[in-house]
């Protein structure tokens, strides 16, 4: 510590060392090794991680303990690519060039060995700063997440991600954004509350991992509402095969897990969330494209059924896949059984529909609450079946489960005269 405090080139070390609490860390006896920034690396940071760290914040410590080794690493002994351990138990990188220069993270050392009575202290031209150091803010920025910093910025809610404590984040990332519906993210960016509140759906709090995310559970957001949003896990693996597993939020697929940040944790996800406006009859009343449903579950005396707790699963046909059908129905048994061909119980996602091979029957089969199986599949473009019918959007979340809209009416499910594979496990051997 003393050798830090004499140095001119690292007086913003030593006060951020004192604002941090780590004073006494550095001074007791041991055997450390201390990675220096000087005061240029530090005004190289990002103005914000800067202001951050000068104003005493949480996360400085973490910062700090990032550039020290609990052993004493001369750089003698570092050849080619190395690593050791730092206060955090995380491990750093070191490494040797072909031009003898040497390197901690992404700083260069350059200057090197300082020996001091408990340890040795490097000079680096860099800050070595880790994800679990970083806001909301600076992790999407650092991870290319370019779409999701413009909607924070234009809904006014830069500072208050930034002060975010305790959380977890679900960052939709870049393509996500992009598919939204065409003039949906214009119309969002005209409307600063709708969009602060659409941002806030995708948090919560405490900071949870994914692994304390189990299907079914449901979490309230920090939207106006505070809305809640459901997670699921599906997983395709079967006897002597490996298969996927995919965890969802409100049936978007999270694809990059428990990112550590400064004060939560941040979730990268494929789709952004839309939070539901009513149950499942409510939603498929807000389309004037379902109207036949909507009048054949009235009929079918099954509004009830589908505004209950649920969760239900709903492959919905359009007005003109009703027309397809050519003949009206009337009987309410008739129609009610034809509804309940279209309904399964629990949350199936699109994410939850996997492409299967003949080995395993062609297909995923769901039990309906006609008790009739339908077949799911997706082909290797992407696209999703039941049955015969295809599935021209996926998704539709409302409070008590979730509906993919179809193109045709599923009638009568044909029987199959065959035992799949998969039904002969678990195999008896006598």
């Amino acid at each position: 510590m003393d050798m830090v405090a004499s140095n001119p080139d690292l007086t913003t070390l030593k006060t951020l060392i004192g604002q941090a609490g780590l004073t006494d860390v550095l001074r007791k006896a041991g055997q450390l090794t201390l990675f220096a920034p000087t005061n240029a690396a530090f005004e190289k940071l990002d103005p914000g991680l800067k202001t951050r760290l000068m104003n005493g914040d949480s996360c400085l410590e973490k910062i700090l303990k990032n550039h020290v080794l609990k052993n004493v690493i001369c750089s003698s002994i570092i050849v080619g690519k190395i690593r050791s351990i730092n206060l955090l138990d995380s491990f750093i990188k070191l490494s040797r060039d072909r031009d003898n220069k040497l390197f901690v993270g992404g700083a260069q050392i350059v200057a090197n060995d300082m020996m001091a009575t408990n340890g040795v202290l490097h000079i680096i031209d860099g800050t070595l700063v880790p994800n679990d150091a970083l806001d909301v803010m600076e992790i999407a920025k650092k991870n290319g997440y370019t779409e999701i910093i413009k909607l924070i910025q234009t809904a006014g809610l830069e500072q208050t991600v930034r002060n975010l404590k305790n959380f977890t984040f679900f960052v939709p990332n870049n393509q996500a954004i992009k598919n939204l519906p065409p003039g949906a993210l214009a119309a969002l960016s005209s409307d600063q509350t709708a969009l602060r509140d659409l941002l806030l759906y995708h948090v919560t709090q405490p900071s949870l991992s994914c692994s304390e995310m189990s299907t079914g559970d449901n979490f309230t957001s920090l939207n106006s509402a505070r809305s809640k949003f459901r997670i699921d896990s599906y997983s395709n693996r079967r006897a002597f095969h490996y298969g996927s597993f995919k965890k969802t939020v409100q049936c978007a697929p999270i694809v990059r897990r428990d990112v550590e940040s400064c004060e939560g944790r941040v979730n990268v996800i494929t789709k952004v969330m839309i939070p539901p406006t009513g149950d499942i009859v409510n939603t498929l009343q807000e389309d004037g494209n379902f109207s036949t449903l909507v009048s054949a579950i009235v009929k079918g005396k099954l509004a009830d059924t589908l505004k209950g707790n649920g969760p239900f699963t709903v492959f919905a046909p359009t007005n003109k896949a009703f027309e397809k059908l050519g003949a009206e129905v009337n009987d309410e048994k008739t129609i009610a059984d034809l509804l309940r061909r279209h309904i399964v119980r629990g949350n199936l996602c699109c994410a939850g529909i996997f492409r299967t091979g003949w080995m395993f029957g062609g297909g995923q089969r769901v039990r309906t609450l006609q008790g009739d199986r339908l077949t799911l599949n997706r082909n290797r473009q992407g696209d999703v079946t039941v049955d015969s019918s295809q599935v021209t959007e996926c998704d539709r979340t409302a409070t008590n489960g979730v509906i993919h809209v179809i193109n045709t009416v599923l009638e009568d499910v044909p029987r199959r005269n065959m035992n799949r594979i998969r039904d002969l496990w678990p195999m008896r051997w006598n």
